[in-house]
């Protein structure tokens, strides 16, 4: 059934049929469930912004797939977590993601944005700033919270590295 899931979602994704009355909830669902997904969103970027892996591993699911830049994909939240952790160790970082589209279709939900921030090497040294767009895929856990199923993202070249 899961399978089933995914495969509708990304056929829906892929046509581009996601706004018909039979695919969105009622209005008054949809302002809750956009309330939660940006609440979620929220506790994301503040996670990753204090640099508390476990705050961050929290908003994902078990099956999570990360798929990073320039990187294999990262599956599974044990996998995740070593990544994560491994990057929390290293680096702090001040991100802001400000999402520019979300598009609900019962249990699962899509929503891009705009990545902008600075990554800075815990040892000192200067910050790198990112400028890029971001993708995730959500699913509604059992207990009506969103989690991050599928999260990928992107950086902008800087300016003189092109």
């Amino acid at each position: 059934m899961k399978a089933l899931g995914r495969m509708a979602l990304t056929a829906v994704l892929a046509t581009g049929i996601c706004c018909s009355s039979q695919q969105v909830p009622s209005t008054e669902g949809n302002a809750r469930d956009l309330e939660a997904l940006n609440a979620t969103l929220a506790e994301h970027v503040a996670a990753v912004n204090s640099g508390d892996t476990a705050a961050n591993l929290a908003g994902f699911t078990e099956d999570v797939v990360y798929l990073p830049p320039a990187g294999p994909p990262v599956r599974g939240k044990h996998t995740l977590a070593s990544f994560v952790g491994s990057f929390s160790e290293a680096f702090a970082a001040e991100i802001e993601m400000v999402p520019e589209e979300t598009i609900l279709m019962g249990d699962w939900a899509f929503q891009w944005g705009a990545l902008t921030g600075t990554v800075r090497p815990l040892e000192g040294g200067e910050g790198t700033p990112l400028n890029g767009k971001w993708a995730y895929l959500y699913q509604r856990q059992p207990d009506g919270t969103w989690k991050i199923a599928r999260d990928i993202y992107n950086s902008e070249p800087s300016a003189g590295s092109e």
